[in-house]
């Protein structure tokens, strides 16, 4: 479990340089203002620099105490399922239990 963890730390690190980069670069190829010839190329050129394999989507948030990575909350940083034990042991500030 924790060999995910580590693996999401290191792509984290990894692509934190290039975000403000591949941003600058979508903002220019989304353009109207620019000819299609020049986005066009800009589009190719960060195809042909494989830009799109260092992209922030494939990092999943994950749970701080099991490290799962579906239906986690991001505001707590936890899964629903620890959510609710957290929360029913009141151990989670400014969380009520509620029922209906």
């Amino acid at each position: 479990m924790y060999y995910r963890w580590i693996r999401e730390y290191k792509l984290r690190r990894k692509l934190g340089p290039y975000e403000r980069y591949r941003n600058f670069r979508k903002a220019l190829i989304r353009d109207c203002r620019i000819p299609y010839k020049l986005r066009k190329m800009i589009s190719l050129r960060s195809y042909k620099n494989k830009l799109t394999r260092k992209s922030l989507t494939r990092l999943k948030t994950r749970c701080l105490i099991t490290g799962r990575a579906r239906s986690t909350l991001s505001l707590f940083k936890l899964s629903r399922i620890q959510f609710r034990t957290c929360a029913c042991n009141k151990q989670l500030c400014g969380v009520r239990l509620s029922s209906w």
